[in-house]
């Protein structure tokens, strides 16, 4: 057999891993690829001496390949740690030595997934072989070339080379399946998924498990009971019929309520969970009249309300509908919402503490930086500096919204340490 490892050796694969699955610390998502990695060298080491594999890193600083050797002007980026060979002890060695790169690159999985290709194919043509292809990612990087996916996906096939993709585990569970309603006689089945939840620090105070009471003996059924309201008169018996014919009863599903201009909605309104709503995958029809619908409210400059129960006979909610999301508007914030990647690690931090004595979050380490290294003044008051120069009184309301809710540097009186008086800030 021979394997070919395409990792993502990219400044995000620095990350924190979130996911945790064993007892022990992993670190970062590249260190977790690399015990990926080694697990497979040292496989192939002592159990299949005959089996070759080749590693290739993408994203790295520097790039040494044979198709960039032919063309200086592609494939760069993408650096060749070893061709396909048997196994031995220096390249467990190359592998131990593997690092991500330390500054922003581009990463483009195209280039890493041909290069390896190219390879197989001077190794393997001709010759009996079970190509295997292993590529190891975040996927937090953008394919340059969408369009060149599909001749790779030919070539893969033509080649008879099993794909295997190692990523981040997502869980992609539907939160409702239903039906989008436009009163009685008009209905898109939809699916309902979860895209922002609300994260919350977690508690500061001791954790510790409630006592549940146990029996192994057999116990008698309890008696009936029925429910007693208590009036100004004499207490009115109310049973559990009662209650039930009582209860609203919903249908699961999206009802349209009605149509509302965009100039009405207010961003505070959106400090609460989002959802995604997409037309049902297996119905090609209910994804044109999604689309449908998303073109037709952004070109009436209208967003939709309508009433949301998640499942049957759940409390119904009512929400605000948009269908069309201009990313073009995160663009020039985007630069510094990365440079707060690893400040937002907080709650990743603090599942990972000791439980079983009560300390901070701010005593636990957050990615590779530790408590002390950890300035969130300045780069807070950076983020302001740069929200102010994108988004200036010149340049549209943002600013000044953030006027308006009195938000400012951060000063000496919120942080001894930092460098800005209380002036300056105001």
């Amino acid at each position: 057999e021979a394997i070919m490892i395409v990792l993502d050796a990219s400044v995000a694969m620095r990350s924190p891993l979130a996911e945790v699955t064993r007892k022990v610390e992993v670190g970062s998502r590249f260190e977790a690829a690399k015990s990926a990695i080694q697990g497979i060298v040292n496989q192939k080491l002592l159990f299949r001496k005959n089996d070759e594999v080749g590693i290739i890193m993408y994203g790295t600083e520097g790039t040494d390949n044979q198709l960039n050797a032919d063309d200086d002007n592609s494939y760069k980026h993408v650096t060749v740690v070893s061709s396909a060979a048997p196994v031995t002890i220096d390249l467990a060695k190359q592998v131990l030595a593997m690092e991500a790169a330390s500054v922003e690159t581009p990463a483009d999985v195209l280039d890493g997934i041909i290069v390896a290709l190219d390879l197989m194919i001077r190794r393997t043509d001709n010759k009996k072989y079970d190509k295997r292809l292993v590529v190891i990612t975040d996927a937090a990087t953008r394919i340059n070339n969408p369009s060149d996916m599909e001749v790779v996906c030919t070539m893969i096939q033509n080649l008879d080379v099993h794909l295997q993709i190692m990523c981040v585990p997502i869980m992609c569970t539907t939160k409702m399946r239903g039906n989008l309603e436009f009163g009685d006689a008009m209905s898109i089945p939809v699916y309902v998924f979860a895209k922002v939840l609300e994260a919350t620090i977690p508690s500061l105070q001791k954790e510790s498990q409630v006592a549940k009471q146990s029996t192994t003996y057999a116990e008698d059924d309890a008696p009936g009971k029925v429910r007693m309201e208590r009036t100004s008169f004499a207490p009115i018996p109310f049973s559990t019929a009662d209650q039930a014919a009582l209860k609203l009863l919903t249908t699961r599903g999206l009802k349209v309520l009605g149509f509302v201009d965009k100039s009405q909605w207010k961003h505070g309104l959106g400090m609460t969970g989002t959802d995604a709503v997409f037309g049902d995958f297996t119905k090609p029809k209910a994804q044109e009249a999604i689309h449908a619908l998303s073109t037709a409210m952004h070109a009436e400059g209208k967003f939709a309300l309508a009433r949301f129960v998640r499942v049957a006979n759940a409390a119904p909610k009512v929400v605000a509908f948009h269908v069309r999301e201009d990313r073009t508007l995160f663009e020039p914030a985007l630069a510094a919402i990365h440079a707060f990647d690893k400040a937002f690690q907080l709650k990743e931090a603090a599942k990972a503490k000791d439980h079983k004595k009560k300390s901070f979050w701010s005593d636990v380490s957050i990615g590779d930086m530790k408590p002390a290294d950890i300035h969130r003044t300045t780069l807070f008051n950076a983020f302001l500096h740069r929200a102010k120069a994108e988004f200036g009184p010149s340049n549209g309301p943002v600013w000044q919204l953030l006027v308006e809710h009195h938000v400012t540097l951060l000063s000496t009186r919120d942080d001894p340490s930092c460098d800005t008086s209380v002036r300056e800030a105001e």
